[in-house]
């Protein structure tokens, strides 16, 4: 498996002196190192050993490194043990930026972004908190194509700052053929740019 694959996915670490478990997205991989942009506080110091897993698409792959690096929320992260790819623990989750949409949660409507996309579900953030396990209608742009669905709210939790304060995790609900086309072929176009 070749380690672009890896580009644009969700990373977990874990900071082995004291086991403190971050989370983030891989940036960059080359032969010998990863750059991971972490979500929330880059706690990482230069030396810090950690272990790293990085879902893929139906392939984790898992090393330890240690941290060269660390500048703003990225950690450069030099590979100290071989990458193993072991049969996927998670869903493939690729993130992206530019992407808007409208949801319609029981007449109340409100425009989001798309920060992530897998298979079966997008993570969006917006102005005001979703209802967990609340059922929303949502409509995403994208480019030409046009994504109309149904889809549940899995979790929201607030980031406590900025224009769109909530991150929400959605599952799609079934989807028509046409939409079902038009999902799978977002996906598989940002599979393709990482």
């Amino acid at each position: 498996m070749e380690a672009s694959s890896f580009l644009r996915t969700r990373a977990r670490l874990q900071r082995l002196k004291d086991y403190k478990l971050l989370s983030g997205w891989v940036t960059m991989v080359s032969k010998y190192e990863v750059v991971i942009r972490l979500n929330g506080e880059n706690i990482l110091d230069a030396e810090d050993a950690v272990f790293v897993q990085a879902f893929g698409d139906k392939v984790t792959g898992q090393f330890t490194g240690k941290v060269l690096s660390s500048r703003g929320q990225s950690s450069t992260i030099a590979f100290t043990t071989e990458v193993k790819c072991v049969t996927a623990i998670e869903e493939l989750r690729l993130k992206t930026d530019l992407v808007l949409g409208e949801l319609d949660a029981g007449g109340f409507k409100m425009e989001f972004q798309v920060v992530d996309v897998s298979p079966s579900g997008v993570g969006i953030l917006t102005k005001l908190p979703l209802t967990r396990g609340a059922t929303i209608q949502m409509r995403m742009d994208e480019g030409a194509a046009r994504v109309d669905c149904e889809a549940e709210v899995r979790y929201c939790r607030s980031l406590g700052e900025g224009d769109l304060p909530f991150r929400s995790g959605l599952k799609l609900g079934p989807l028509d053929r046409l939409n079902q086309a038009r999902w799978n072929q977002f996906v598989e176009s940002l599979m393709e740019a990482a």
